[in-house]
């Protein structure tokens, strides 16, 4: 009963996403995005990048902006959180 409760929606989700890609589904991913606002360490990018989580864009990237204040997009790689 509870994988049939799950299947047909988790079927349909990428079915959309398949068509649709990432955007339709960005405004539910904001709304549980557990790293937005916190302190992070992107890993991957050549030189470790700190910064805060600041959401993703259309198309899932990690958008995270430099103790600099520059923004970055962070399309691949390993994230750490840092706590405060």
């Amino acid at each position: 009963a509870a994988l049939a409760r799950v299947a047909r929606p988790l079927v349909q989700a990428l079915q959309r996403f398949e068509a649709e890609g990432f955007p339709p589904f960005r405004a539910a991913f904001a709304r549980r995005d557990l790293l937005q606002g916190q302190p992070l360490v992107a890993l991957g990018t050549g030189t470790p990048l700190e910064g805060l989580g600041e959401g993703v864009d259309a198309d899932g990237s990690l958008l995270l902006r430099g103790a600099d204040g520059r923004p970055h997009r962070i399309a691949s790689g390993e994230v750490s959180i840092r706590l405060r």
